[in-house]
Order: C-alpha cells, then sequence, then structure tokens
C-alpha cells in the first residue's frame, strides 16, 4: 500500500510530548504499541476493500487516513470497525502471553489496548464509534435525520468525555492529560464547523 502523503501534525507531537512527560517508558511503549496496532487494522481494512489510501497524518489521537476516493458505507464501517477490533485482539494476546510469561509489559499493553479500543468506539466524530454510528445511519435512514441523530450523539458522547476528564484530573490530583487531549479534539471539532 503505497501512500502519496504522510505528515506528523503539531498535536500529535504535543501529545507525545505530554504521553513522555507524564507517564512511565514502559506505560508510553505500551501506548506506542496499542495506537499503531490499532492504525494497522484500519489501513489493513482498508486495503482488503481495495480503497487506494492518498494520505496519512499522524495526530493526537491517532492517525488521520485520507482515501483517494470516499468509501462506500459498507467499506467505511468495516475500515472503522478493524481499529477497535485490532485493539482488542491485541489485548487478549497480550493477556494470554502475560498468563503464560508473566511481564508487566504484556498486562499493561492489553489494558491500554483494550482501554483504546473501547474510547475509539464511543459515538464521537471523528472517533472509530461515530464513523461506525455514521455509517449504520446512512444505510438505514436519510442523510438529514442521520445528520441530526449524529449530532445528538457526538455532544452527549462530548458531555461524557468532559466529565471523564474532569474526575480523572480530580481522582489523582494532578493527571491533566485527558483534559489536554480534550481540548485538542474540541479546538479540531471547531475547526471543522467555522
Amino acid at each position: 500500500m503505497a501512500v502519496s502523503r504522510f505528515s506528523v501534525s503539531p498535536s500529535a507531537l504535543v501529545s507525545t510530548a505530554a504521553l513522555c512527560f507524564f507517564t512511565t517508558e514502559n506505560v508510553f511503549l505500551a501506548a506506542v504499541i496499542s495506537i499503531a496496532v490499532h492504525e494497522i487494522g484500519h489501513l489493513a481494512a482498508m486495503s482488503v476493500c481495495g480503497e487506494r489510501v492518498e494520505s496519512v497524518c499522524i495526530d493526537a489521537f491517532g492517525m488521520s487516513i485520507m482515501c483517494a476516493r470516499p468509501m462506500t458505507y459498507k467499506n467505511e464501517l468495516f475500515s472503522a470497525s478493524s481499529g477497535p477490533f485490532a485493539s482488542f485482539l491485541l489485548a487478549a494476546v497480550c493477556l494470554a502471553l502475560g498468563r503464560l510469561f508473566p511481564h508487566e509489559g504484556l498486562t499493561l499493553t492489553a489494558g491500554i489496548s483494550f482501554v483504546y479500543g473501547v474510547f475509539n468506539c464511543l459515538p464521537v466524530v471523528p472517533f472509530d464509534g461515530g464513523r461506525i454510528l455514521r455509517s449504520i445511519l446512512m444505510m438505514k435512514m436519510n442523510v438529514d435525520r442521520a445528520e441530526d441523530v449524529l449530532k445528538i450523539t457526538d455532544a452527549a458522547g462530548f458531555a461524557l468525555l468532559c466529565f471523564g476528564a474532569c474526575l480523572i484530573m480530580i481522582v489523582s490530583g494532578y493527571n491533566f492529560l485527558p483534559l489536554l487531549l480534550l481540548s485538542g479534539l474540541l479546538l479540531s471539532k471547531i475547526r471543522k464547523y467555522k
């Protein structure tokens, strides 16, 4: 699979620096492996569907992948589902290997991969859950109705994320990384609707 353009956004650099600063080496490595496997799941699904990837941009939340032409809703559903599937598969494999060969890194990678998969299943655009929901709705109802439902689920999901980020900060007493990532998501949403 040849990619015409590859880039790294400033938000990816900021989130990577924050992850390095606020976590241990083991957590950082487990997160990088978990995110890479998740994104490879998307690229593999696109390849299976015969999609030609035009550009890849690493951003604060993983990768933004642009295809040469718009995907059908079925291909989009398959592609969006493949990232979380890869995350859950990695978590299961790491857990199984961790039982055979106990190692903190395997357990950590399993946990981070599972959480990353669940997080990406939230019905908030641009996460996979939002893309999955959009594809299903577009196949089942008219565009206007589907967009209305997406706006409601997007707002509810974003409110849930805000609550969770604030809760993490309060409980941990110092971990504002989720709020930092959430602010990046909010900025991307504001730019989208300008």
